[in-house]
């Protein structure tokens, strides 16, 4: 996310204690309303990347979750970070464009589509993932998450089929600051 560091590094850090306010749903309907807006569409492949990415950016510009990982693992699989709940979701569509909103369970317990406010400091930082990353394609999305040092690479060569929150804020945040040394 060139460009955007300087912006995104002046957001305010909280440090949030409670359950993240967003499900992997919210944030994949911020994507498809992204793609649709532009004329395009998304696989989930695609879709896969983009959630991870936003993911990633949150922990390292606000250092909070954007979804709670332990119910919305964050897995390894072949092609890059998967969260499952979407997968399991949209897997029946395999390779073809996703066509219908992401729905979740609401609070009401019904449900529903759902989406990130846009005045959320979240919301912003989503926008600036869709202008580093929604235009390039699935092979260049792969091969960004299967970069060497990433969470991705970490965890497969752990044998894990799991990313850690820790590895995935360490790398945003390297990314976000580059200079800063790296502590392992």
């Amino acid at each position: 996310m060139e460009g955007d560091k300087t912006t995104m590094a002046k957001e305010t850090r909280t440090s949030n204690t409670s359950s993240p306010p967003y499900t992997p749903s919210h944030v994949a309907n911020f994507f498809l309303d992204c793609a649709a807006e532009e004329g395009g569409d998304l696989t989930m492949l695609k879709l896969q990347k983009l959630v991870y990415f936003a993911y990633g950016w949150t922990l390292a510009v606000l250092g909070q979750e954007l979804f709670n990982t332990t119910e919305h693992p964050i897995r390894r699989y072949r092609y890059g970070p998967v969260i499952e709940s979407l997968y399991w979701e949209f897997k029946f569509l395999g390779n073809k464009p996703i066509e219908n909103y992401s729905r979740s369970l609401k609070n009401d317990g019904e449900f529903g589509v759902e989406k990130i406010p846009v005045q959320d400091k979240a919301y912003r930082i989503l926008q600036q993932v869709w202008k580093a990353y929604g235009g390039l394609t699935k092979h260049k999305l792969i091969a960004l998450t299967h970069e060497a040092g990433s969470p991705w690479d970490k965890a497969n060569k752990r044998g894990s089929s799991a990313l850690k929150t820790e590895e995935i804020e360490k790398h945003f945040g390297g990314l976000l600051h580059p200079k800063l040394p790296k502590v392992s």
